[in-house]
């Protein structure tokens, strides 16, 4: 799974993962590892229901290797 973002694509983290045709469930797992938080809450993540804290934010856009306002643009703090 590639797992960063085109610097002209401007993907919200819920747009990311409805781009991933295939790799949906091993990015899941992958988020699970990263953030330390259960499959739940990273479905919450997806659905747009919660959006994770700051620094769980910028661990997820650094693995994807993109700016956490861009997967987040309603979070400015």
């Amino acid at each position: 799974m590639e797992n960063h973002i085109e610097e002209k694509e401007i993907l919200t983290f819920p747009d990311y993962y409805k781009s991933l045709r295939n790799e949906r469930s091993e990015f899941i797992q992958k988020m699970v590892e990263l953030t330390g938080f259960r499959y739940r809450t990273i479905m919450n993540y997806i659905s747009g229901a919660t959006i994770p804290d700051k620094p769980t934010r910028l661990r997820i856009a650094e693995y994807l290797k993109t700016d956490e306002k861009k997967l987040w643009p309603s979070r400015t703090i």
